[in-house]
């Protein structure tokens, strides 16, 4: 039980890879301090701050609040994008419970989204090229965006640790991730080729187990290095935590289940 819902929550929820890919796109759409001319030289004077050092920000109101409104587009922005996944998610759940398992049509193997058209022909058959469509589109999105994505995560994983490449920026790293992605999930489809098979590792351990430590490196680091006005509010920090707690003991417990 434990280990099919780690499979479902890291599936809807994404994984750590997902969320540093995506702090890395932020610089593309060039918000709040990461929008400016400086930016690489900031970037390098910020990295040869001494060990320990917290960031040297202003501790002026005014500045203050300028900070935290920079960072009102990024919530904006994921709120909205997990409040879609929530909705869409629910539908799936309501009407695979209310349409699937009156007839016992269970999704599994290979053939995990015949069954949901259903969904749309129960209000008129044609709708059923609607689903295709749908399901084509939601594909190719999300292999599109693997490509770009996971180039932002490498790079922002490798960067702080080599100098070469953080200033040579995350296009100097694409071609190399390109062919990286290319040649393992051809690899993964050939040599395993069940879809389930292939995503129940990274949803336990990318969804839930390093999710949950991600979300406890988050409060650790910003005691670490953000002066105390740029932190979180304290029921910021409680969500937080509770998320990490529970993210990292549902991780624990399904990969003790995957590796028995």
């Amino acid at each position: 039980m434990w280990l099919e819902l780690a499979v479902y929550l890291g599936a809807v929820g994404g994984g750590t890879y997902d969320y540093i890919g995506y702090a890395g796109m932020l610089r593309e759409k060039r918000w709040g301090m990461l929008g400016r001319e400086d930016q690489a030289g900031l970037a390098e004077r910020l990295a040869a701050l001494p060990r320990g050092a917290r960031l040297p920000l202003s501790p002026d109101a005014e500045q203050v609040e300028r900070g935290r409104a920079w960072g009102r587009a990024a919530l904006g922005d994921t709120v909205l994008s997990f409040v879609a996944i929530a909705v869409f998610a629910s539908m799936f759940m309501i009407n695979g419970a209310s349409l699937l398992a009156a007839q016992q049509q269970i999704p599994e193997g290979n053939d995990t989204l015949t069954y949901q058209a259903q969904f749309l022909t129960a209000v008129h058959p044609t709708l059923e090229y609607l689903y295709h469509v749908a399901v084509f589109f939601a594909f190719f999105g999300s292999l599109y965006a693997f490509w770009e994505l996971y180039t932002y995560t490498a790079y922002e994983t490798v960067s702080p640790v080599f100098a070469r490449l953080r200033r040579a920026g995350q296009p100097a790293l694409r071609p190399w991730m390109y062919g990286y992605i290319l040649v393992a999930s051809l690899a993964l489809v050939w040599t395993v080729g069940e879809l389930v098979v292939i995503v129940t590792p990274a949803s336990v351990l990318g969804g839930l187990l390093t999710s949950g430590l991600f979300c406890l490196a988050i409060l650790w680091t910003e005691r670490k290095v953000l002066p105390p006005a740029y932190r979180l509010t304290t029921a910021g920090r409680w969500w937080v935590l509770l998320s990490g707690i529970l993210l990292t003991v549902l991780g624990v417990v399904s990969t003790w289940q995957l590796l028995a």
